[in-house]
Formats: structure tokens, sequence, C-alpha cells
């Protein structure tokens, strides 16, 4: 018979503070794993299993040895935005993992014709060579992590099936039973439809970027065939050099607690985006007509914006996307709609700034 009160004693004393130690350096593995892979990961989480949770598993199963026949001491949940990155993000694992086969699963592989389910992969890992015998790893050595990988919206019907309580369709009611599978469908289809959504994105990426390559720049403005237009054509290092000419101050990258450097660039993007539409511009040709107009008038626009942000207390931030989005905006202040707002993202100092100048400048 296990004699439970050693198990606790152990488990508190020795296993716990390692597995504890274990769980966030798996996790941030697996961050460093899919950002070099270029996967996107809505969230990424880790546990370590409770005292109480340990004493409940053992009182319900037999166990020779908990410490080496449990596998989950350690768990990892990585929520992936498509599914078919949680393919790839598997396929990772195996790669920089040791995978226990005989305690992994791909969840959906093993549901009945009557059973509700999700795709989901359930793998028991450790680490393994070269990894192992490094110092920072070592004392590591042998300590298995269940790692959990779904979609956004595999993770949603997991989170609301286990309130509803129902995994076979036999336990479901008869009167909400098709409703369920009707559900489960419509979000695998949903998965499935935004995967091919990003797939073709990826697609008409890559053909504008052959048309911005080859200068043809007749092409319809979003925030796809801009991005490829500023990435190709803007040298923003220039830019950003010039704010700092006329006392901008430097702007430094760098991972914040909500919003990474890549967000950082879609939300100044879509900034662009608004402005450029609020002037009339309706593809990358125009815009690189007003890029070239402009050019020659850079510096004094932009020393004009820092002088007048010092007269409201502020103090202007020389990042390149939005040094472009001020001159543009400026110099061509007379093509702006009458109601032109600044959106929310922008600081109310800036926008207090900029509303005055656009003012002044339309007053002339």
């Amino acid at each position: 018979m296990i004699d439970k009160l050693s198990i606790e004693r152990d488990y508190r004393e020795k296993y716990r503070p390692l597995y504890e130690a274990f769980a966030p350096r798996v996790a941030d593995l697996i961050r460093d794993l899919t950002r070099q892979a270029n996967i996107p990961l809505a969230q990424i989480e880790h546990r370590t299993k409770t005292v109480e949770s340990l004493l409940r598993k053992v009182e319900r199963k037999s166990y020779l040895d908990p410490f080496t026949e449990i596998k989950d001491f350690a768990g990892v949940r990585i929520i992936s935005y498509y599914n078919d990155d949680v393919d790839r993000i598997a396929m990772i694992l195996n790669s920089e993992l040791d995978v226990d086969p005989a305690h992994s699963m791909d969840k959906i592989s093993n549901l009945d014709i009557d059973e509700f389910g999700y795709r989901s992969f359930h793998l028991v890992c450790k680490l393994k060579n070269p990894r192992v015998s490094l110092p920072e790893w070592k004392r590591f050595s042998g300590l298995t992590v269940e790692i959990q990988i779904r979609s956004v919206l595999q993770h949603a019907w997991a989170a609301i099936s286990h309130k509803l309580d129902y995994k076979l369709a036999a336990q479901a009611p008869q009167e909400i039973r098709r409703q369920l599978f009707r559900l489960s469908a419509l979000l695998e289809l949903a998965d499935d439809e935004f995967a091919q959504i990003r797939s073709r994105t990826n697609e008409i990426t890559a053909q504008y970027k052959k048309h911005v390559d080859r200068g043809e720049l007749d092409i319809p403005l979003n925030i796809a065939s801009l991005n490829q237009y500023i990435a190709e054509r803007i040298d923003l290092s220039q830019w950003e050099k010039i704010g700092l000419e006329v006392g901008m101050t430097r702007h430094i990258e760098e991972e914040q607690d909500f919003i990474s450097p890549e967000e950082e660039r879609e939300i100044e993007l879509k900034l662009l985006f608004g402005t450029l539409t609020a002037l009339g511009v309706k593809s990358i040709a125009e815009l690189d007509s007003l890029v070239e107009k402009n050019k020659s008038n850079i510096k004094n626009v932009l020393r004009k914006v820092n002088e007048a942000g010092k007269k409201n207390g502020h103090s202007f931030t020389a990042i390149g996307i939005d040094l472009l989005n001020m001159v543009l905006a400026i110099s061509e202040r007379k093509r702006l709609r009458p109601d032109f707002q600044w959106p929310d993202p922008w600081i109310d100092a800036v926008k207090k700034t900029m509303d005055r100048l656009l003012a002044e400048d339309r007053s002339k």
C-alpha cells in the first residue's frame, strides 16, 4: 500500500520545486522555437501539478511508483492562431524534444463517431541531447512535461464543451444533440477557413512583392501592398535619422507586456493606411508619387512637428512609418477630408499637436 504521507512530503520538498522551475523553462524554450519558425502564438501557459491534484490522482489509480509513472507533473499549453500551425508546432517539438509516443496522442484520431471533439495534440516529452547536457538544463534530466497544442477555436470548443459536460453524443439531451454536432462542425470549418485565408493572403503578399520589386506600382492600396512597398522602397532608417537630426528621441524596439514589435509595426501600418485613405490615395503608384513629391520637405516638416510638440510638452519619437505618416498628412493637408481625425492609437499629445498644425496650415 502506498504511503500517501510520504508521497506528499517527497513531492512538496523534492519534486515540486524542480518541476516549478522546469515548466516555465520549457514554455520559454517553446516561445523561442516558434518565434524562430515564424509561428505566432495566441497564448502559451504553464503549470505545475498541485499537491492536492497529485493526491487525488494517487487515490483514483494504482501506482507502484507515482513519481516515475505520472507524466504530467509539469504541463505547458500552446494555443496557436491557425489549425495548420498545430501540426507545425508538433513537428518542431518532435525534432527538439524526446517525445514519448506511448503516452502522446492526437486526440482527433482517437474520437469515436458519436463523440464530440476538437483537434488537440498531447505530447509527453523529455529533454534530449545535446540540450540536456548543457549546464542550464542538466538538472532537469529525466523530467517529463505534458504539452498540449491547440488552435484558438479548438481551445474555445474545449473550454465551452467542458462546461457543458457532454463528451459523448448519447450524454446530451436529444433536443440539443443536433445543435452540438452543428456547432462542432462549424468551428472545424471556421478553423480550416481561417487557415486558407492566411494561405491566400500570403500568396497575394508574395505577388505584391514581385510587383514592387519590378517597379510595377499600379496595384491597389491595402495593408498588404503598403507593407511590401515600405519594406522594398522606403528607407525607414533614413527617415528616423532625419527625425533624430531635428531633435526627436530615438525609438528603442523592445518586447512589451502586451504588444510585440511585429504588432507595433502592424498598428503603425494601419495608422498610415488610415491617413492615406483620408488623402484619397487608392494605389501604391499614387503613394509613391506623393513620397517623391515631398522628399525635399521632410526635414522642414519634421522640425515643425517636433517644435510644436515641445510647446505642448511632448517629445516625439523617431519611428519611421509614423514620420512618413506625419509628413504626408501635413504636406498634403488640402487633400484631407474635412472630418479627418487622428485615430485613438495616437496618444492625445500627438493628436493635439498634429491637429493644431493642420488647422494652422489650412487657415493660410
